[in-house]
């Protein structure tokens, strides 16, 4: 009996080869791309993407709402549009989110070789008979033929424009680009099986050795490259081109789980540095002190004693921009001899005159004394609130500063008294010393609360809880925006406000995103960031 089955081994161990080999992704196609390219994007399965994207509420979100209006509307947003137009010109065939989906197929890699010029190759695995039935693949009779190494690939040009889309199918992929020697070198290198091209760079090898596994989705960037670049000047809405220069190159993976997205990234440093050491057993008398319903923080081991004292400084005693210190009382008002005349119009009497001198409390004695303390930690804590009758939104400040050894309570009045006049509580708890603009936050931060320190060595974590600020925030800006608000002509589209309208709705897009925590360590040749997007 057992005999008659025996020969259903070989065919089972077949069976299950087949199917390990179909659940295996395929290999990316980046190896194959010219070397020289800015950035690059690299998914696993980019039609997945692609089609969650397109029905998801968050993008519905976004095209109904002023972030997209005021981008629309943008010189950005008119030129890649004119573009678009230039593109379809040349290939005969709409570029939209048909063609797009059309094209989607489950690897794919996009590199971006010139921003300015929209220099790009896209490549994605699909079969012939797949491309032959979209829009673009429809054109290739109408289009000249060429040929790189044994395999045909089509051109298209725009005389008035120049825009260029070069397409071609060898194997299982479509290889697309807007000018015509991506395709081709693409093509010669599939042809040749090499790998000495993209993914050999230097700035691209060294960033993912040292990122790990890939992600479902990777992202990598030239940073010297994009430094070069006037658009990456223009358009980078970061503005921190100078925090980025250290880097050469940068590369984020994102994975997802049902309820929360982690995105970890790598950012290789030009030279490297000597990392500093890290004692975690200085994260929990951090974060233990920051309350549940704080809407930020921010901490940070091992803390610059100069930045520490210009935050502290920044907070209670020079606010600027930004909200005073908490106080029921009003502002005094210096004494003067002589109470002004009948025709005295220019002093004003409901403040107190102006001291020539030095407007910003000096904040190197307090850096020295820190310093001299040998600070372990440091975290700031923010949130807002509704004043009663939600007339006005107030925000809370705290800060918790460690130290070797505990705090003297005498030594630390003498250095707040010494930074001027302003309502600042504190307590000291041993090595902690905690610092609030309120009565109420204060007495939170004496409140143990559980928070997960960091892992993988990290010396900075910082969290944002969006779900509890986000709708504070809107109100908030809405307030602020209505003395500039001018109401649009009768048969005019309201213009939306930046602050309440562009950024509230943004905020409403991703409104899934209950909070976000990051964690980032220094190796000293790298930084690495892990990004945790939860969800509710």
């Amino acid at each position: 009996m057992k005999r008659r089955y025996i020969w259903l081994l070989p065919a089972l161990a077949a069976a299950v080869w087949l199917v390990a080999q179909n659940a295996a992704p395929p290999p990316s196609p980046l190896p194959h791309f010219p070397p020289g390219a800015m950035l690059t994007l690299d998914a696993r399965d980019f039609g997945h993407l692609l089609r969650e994207w397109n029905a998801s509420q968050a993008k519905k979100d976004w095209l109904d709402g002023d972030a997209y209006r005021q981008f629309a509307v943008s010189r950005l947003a008119q030129r890649l549009q004119e573009a678009q137009q230039e593109f379809a010109d040349a290939s005969k065939a709409p570029i939209d989110m048909t063609l797009l989906e059309q094209l989607a197929g489950d690897r794919a890699a996009l590199a971006l070789y010139n921003p300015g010029d929209l220099e790009f190759l896209f490549v994605t695995r699909m079969t012939e008979a797949r491309f032959a039935a979209s829009l673009l693949g429809r054109q290739r009779a109408n289009l000249s033929p060429r040929n790189a190494s044994g395999t045909p690939y089509f051109v298209a040009t725009n005389p008035a424009s120049k825009r260029v889309v070069a397409f071609s199918i060898r194997g299982e992929w479509l290889i697309a680009g807007t000018t015509e020697a991506l395709v081709a070198q693409c093509l010669q290198r599939m042809a040749a099986n090499t790998n000495n091209g993209l993914t050999s760079e230097d700035w691209y090898a060294r960033a993912a050795q040292a990122a790990g596994p890939q992600g479902e989705l990777r992202m990598a960037a030239n940073m010297d490259a994009l430094y070069s670049s006037p658009h990456f000047r223009s358009y980078w809405i970061h503005r921190n081109r100078a925090d980025l220069f250290p880097f050469s190159a940068t590369i984020s993976d994102l994975d997802r789980q049902s309820n929360q997205w982690t995105e970890r990234r790598v950012l290789i440093r030009k030279q490297a540095t000597t990392a500093t050491p890290v004692n975690a057993a200085n994260w929990p008398p951090l974060l233990r002190a920051v309350p549940a319903m704080a809407g930020l923080y921010r901490a940070w081991l091992q803390p610059d004693p100069n930045f520490a004292a210009a935050l502290l400084t920044h907070k209670f005693f020079n606010p600027t921009p930004g909200s005073g210190p908490y106080t029921e009382t009003a502002p005094s008002i210096a004494e003067v001899v002589e109470a002004g005349g009948e025709t005295d119009w220019d002093d004003r009497i409901d403040e107190a005159p102006f001291v020539a001198g030095a407007t910003r409390p000096d904040v190197t004695r307090l850096a020295q004394y820190f310093a001299k303390a040998q600070l372990t930690g440091l975290v700031q804590i923010q949130g807002t609130r509704d004043s009663p009758g939600n007339v006005w939104i107030h925000q809370d400040t705290g800060l918790v500063l460690t130290r070797a050894g505990n705090w003297n309570a005498a030594e630390v009045q003498s250095e707040l008294a010494n930074l001027g006049p302003a309502t600042v509580l504190n307590a000291i708890d041993g090595n902690r010393l905690l610092i609030a603009n309120t009565p109420a936050l204060l007495a939170a931060m004496r409140t143990d609360t559980s928070n997960p320190a960091p892992a993988n060595n990290a010396q900075f974590t910082g969290v944002f809880r969006h779900r509890i600020e986000r709708d504070r925030f809107t109100r908030w800006m809405d307030r602020i925006g209505q003395p500039t608000y001018v109401a649009p002509a009768q048969g005019q589209q309201r213009q939306p406000q930046f602050l309440g309208d562009v950024i509230g709705s943004l905020s409403q897009s991703l409104r899934n995103v209950a909070e976000q925590a990051v964690a980032t360590a220094d190796n000293g040749d790298r930084l690495s960031q892990t990004i945790v997007y939860r969800m509710q």
